[in-house]
């Protein structure tokens, strides 16, 4: 019996240490504005409130933008330049943007670093490629130094 519970033990302490990061909602509870509102239960900020069990136009967890409308316009501002993994945009249902939590991370579960040469530490979120390089470097990981004098 003493072996069983040091087992289980260790099992807890294991699971204590390990860490995944995954991908989060990065517009949940951030600022918003959309360009013409139904009526003012389906206003902008509804789209980030993280409901979405009842997605009925009446069910209140929806941003809706007023009938008759040729276009329609909703923005969210996420507070800082992000690494955009994917976009979900249900119409009439919600509007939700997934990526890391933390800027400098690409892969599955933003596991892996951006390229240490990644100018500002940004990165293609899927792939890791570098968006633009740190002076004098190239490539698509920009991992190669440019021996060509700059002017």
């Amino acid at each position: 019996m003493t072996g069983m519970a040091l087992l289980v033990c260790c099992g807890w302490t294991l699971l204590l240490f390990l860490s995944v990061q995954a991908y989060e909602n990065l517009t949940l509870h951030q600022p918003t504005w959309q360009s013409s509102t139904y009526r003012s239960y389906t206003g902008a900020e509804r789209a980030v409130d993280g409901q979405y069990t009842d997605l009925a136009w009446y069910g209140r967890q929806c941003a809706g933008s007023e009938l008759g409308q040729t276009t329609a316009e909703w923005r969210v501002d996420l507070g800082a330049v992000r690494s955009i993994h994917h976009i979900v945009i249900q119409y009439a249902t919600g509007n939700i943007v997934w990526g890391c939590p933390s800027p400098g991370y690409y892969g599955e579960n933003c596991s892996l670093e951006c390229p240490q040469n990644c100018q500002d530490g940004y990165c293609d979120i899927v792939e890791g490629t570098c968006f633009r390089c740190a002076h004098q470097y190239i490539g698509a990981t920009c991992e190669v130094m440019n021996e060509l004098p700059f002017d």
